[in-house]
């Protein structure tokens, strides 16, 4: 199984994170979501599984800071990649109304590896390595009441690798509850 260690730097990331929150205003709305979806290598290779979490802090109706966190993984005869993207990113709503358009911009660390599995377990890990990434957005989330909302969205995952950079096409569909 894949574990992520706690770090300096993301315990420093998580409290600015909650500081943020806890100082902004009361009036403003909160969203968390998860969703279910592929990725598709744009040089070749298997399309993988996976899903994701997210939280998103409304600075004006049409305006969004988000954190998300994913996992993907495809198996290739025993042999299992993953990739785990977490990224910041910036939404722009086209529309306030029941049916909201949007575009925006996630980047931040792309963690990837491969190993060999046996029954669930990761035993024999060949490689894994995390890298910088950019990911632009078009999504749209439709109103199912006042609170909850289904998020469809597409990114283009742009990994900067050492040598040449990996591109990926993510297609995400999942739930959105506002606070």
């Amino acid at each position: 199984m894949f574990h992520l260690k706690k770090t300096k730097s993301m315990k420093k990331v998580t409290l600015i994170l909650a500081a943020l929150l806890l100082t902004l205003g009361a009036s403003a709305q909160i969203k968390v979501g998860a969703s279910a979806g592929v990725i598709i290598p744009t040089e070749g290779g298997k399309v993988a599984f996976g899903g994701g979490l997210s939280g998103e802090y409304l600075v004006s109706e049409n305006l969004g800071i988000a954190l998300n966190a994913g996992y993907y993984t495809v198996d290739e005869g025993g042999i299992s990649s993953y990739t785990v993207p977490l990224t910041l990113g910036g939404r722009y709503y086209f529309s306030t109304e029941n049916i909201k358009p949007y575009a925006g911009v996630d980047a931040g660390l792309y963690i990837g590896g491969r190993g060999k599995i046996d029954f669930g377990e990761y035993t024999e890990p060949a490689s894994s390595s995390s890298e910088f990434g950019a990911a632009p957005v078009l999504g749209v989330q439709f109103g199912i009441t006042e609170s909850l909302s289904v998020d469809l969205n597409a990114k283009y995952n742009h990994i900067f690798t050492k040598g040449e950079s990996t591109g990926l096409i993510g297609i995400n569909v999942g739930l959105v509850l506002a606070f």
